[in-house]
């Protein structure tokens, strides 16, 4: 499987979890308020960031959007309360496995 075929069923997969969690009516802060509100997930703006890390605390599939993050660290934006700055260093600190 090629690399952008994993990130699409990956986040297929997440996207399933994020939906049946609101389904059950769990709050997605994510996915919560106005489209301004929600901005803050994809800004470029460091402070803006931290703010929608801290605010994914509380997420109910913070583990999942997480991994996804961690496995995806291209992806832009604060994927399960780490900026992608903060998941590039913690990519590089984890231990590489031989296939």
């Amino acid at each position: 499987m090629f690399i952008d075929e994993k990130r699409d069923v990956d986040l297929a997969d997440l996207i399933d979890a994020i939906d049946a969690t609101e389904g059950s009516g769990d709050r997605i802060p994510c996915r919560s308020g106005s489209v301004a509100a929600t901005a803050i997930w994809t800004s470029d703006d460091a402070d803006e960031q931290l703010e929608a890390a801290s605010r994914c605390e509380s997420c109910p599939v913070l583990a999942e959007c997480r991994a996804y993050g961690l496995a995806h660290v291209r992806e832009k934006g604060v994927w399960g309360g780490m900026t992608a700055s903060q998941r590039k260093r913690a990519n590089r600190r984890r231990p590489r496995f031989a296939a």
